[in-house]
């Protein structure tokens, strides 16, 4: 995937989210950074929606937490995507041409 073709939310998601492989000595960027890279930001976009869908996002990131944490840890070195992280960016980056905004959801939840 290209850089120049993801928001510039999704390119702080996946900074924030290799910074936290990297806080956990993880060499591989996995889908469960993402995740959580995603709750860390408490007033963005995700709290709401989960909470529209009956998903406490506290709990999720509880759980998020539980596999990061057994994740194994590599000392040094560079961080790359896991190919898990890879193939969910690729999938998504398929289907962006027919999603709507995330902002356009949330607006008429």
């Amino acid at each position: 995937m290209l850089p120049e073709r993801l928001t510039s939310a999704s390119q702080r998601t996946i900074s924030a989210a290799v910074a936290l492989a990297t806080e956990r000595d993880h060499q591989l960027v996995e889908p469960a950074h993402l995740g959580r890279a995603l709750l860390a930001e408490t007033d963005g976009l995700v709290y709401p929606l989960l909470q529209a869908l009956s998903i406490d996002p506290v709990a999720l990131r509880g759980s998020i937490d539980t596999i990061l944490d057994a994740l194994p840890k590599v000392y040094g070195g560079e961080r790359t995507l896991s190919p898990a992280t890879a193939t969910l960016l690729e999938s998504a980056d398929g289907h962006r041409s027919r999603l709507v905004s995330l902002d356009r959801v949330v607006r008429v939840i």
